[in-house]
């Protein structure tokens, strides 16, 4: 009788407005159907959140502590949302609005650190207060003596149907290969490499990111800054995107690729699309 009273008591003091704001609510007949839509909205913060996850983590990966310090701070938010939840909703219990309930205080969790998440990508160059790097900008152009990490960009990997499923189905990864170079200054041809440009790293630099796809950051901490000194203009960039060969040893993608000036690049996070090799998908150099 407790429970019967109890939810008698929340949908009358149910604020109307988490009802209005959505159709799911406004079709729903029964309590299971309220159920589901309160399930479908926190599953939807929950996404939105994963996103935002991933690309704080992914300006955070020249910096282990720091990125340490987030996984840990995530999972203990985690703990807390779900704790939080269980004693918001612990009179319930029991009760067929229980998952509705439980649902909706996710949501609104989530969706508050959603916010939170948003507030540290938009963080300012130099702000101490903010953990999270800011965003990759482009200067009018990159002084020889630039640092190592004013070489770095983001890149956005997406998959077509095929591929996600296939690389799904395959337990397969993604790895993001950068490689950077420019054409030699005058008196400076000797250390060209034999196709006639200066390499500005021993090796290219690989980033493995899931299966699924999603951000990758390319540092190009491996930059021998001193060869910056051999090139007649600013430093250029290659990009290309392949499956990790985990379940096969050939590469089972064809992906868009970059080549071209860097701060073309650092301007905004470019996405690279893949397909399946067989899908004959008609690649295409970013950024146009």
């Amino acid at each position: 009788m407790k429970t019967a009273i109890l939810t008698a008591a929340v949908v009358l003091a149910m604020p109307t407005f988490a009802f209005a704001q959505d159709k799911c609510y406004d079709a729903a007949k029964d309590q299971p159907a309220l159920n589901q839509c309160a399930d479908a909205a926190f599953k939807k913060s929950d996404k939105k959140l994963n996103e935002l996850y991933k690309q704080i983590e992914a300006r955070l990966n020249d910096d282990a502590d720091t990125k340490t310090l987030l996984v840990q701070a995530q999972r203990d938010w985690v703990k807390f949302r779900d704790a939080e939840c269980s004693f918001q909703t612990a009179e319930a219990a029991g009760g067929s609005m229980m998952p509705m309930l439980t649902a909706q205080c996710m949501d609104g969790l989530t969706q508050s650190r959603v916010k939170a998440f948003e507030g540290y990508l938009k963080c300012e160059e130099g702000d101490m207060s903010c953990p999270v790097p800011a965003a990759a900008v482009a200067a009018a152009a990159v002084p020889a003596a630039a640092a190592p990490g004013s070489m770095g960009f983001d890149v956005n990997v997406t998959l077509s149907k095929k591929a996600a499923t296939k690389l799904a189905a395959e337990k397969e990864g993604i790895v993001v290969l950068a490689s950077y170079y420019g054409d030699p200054k005058q008196g400076a041809e000797r250390h060209a490499n034999e196709i006639g440009q200066i390499s500005l790293e021993e090796q290219d630099e690989q980033v493995a990111i899931p299966g699924t796809g999603g951000p990758a950051h390319i540092s190009g901490a491996k930059v021998d800054t001193k060869r910056l000194d051999w090139l007649a203009g600013p430093p250029k960039v290659n990009v290309n995107v392949a499956s990790a060969r985990k379940s096969s040893s050939d590469n089972l993608l064809g992906c868009d690729f970059i080549d071209g000036s860097l701060s073309d690049v650092q301007k905004q996070p470019v996405t690279l699309h893949c397909a399946l090799i067989e899908e004959n998908y008609d690649t295409e150099l970013k950024p146009k």
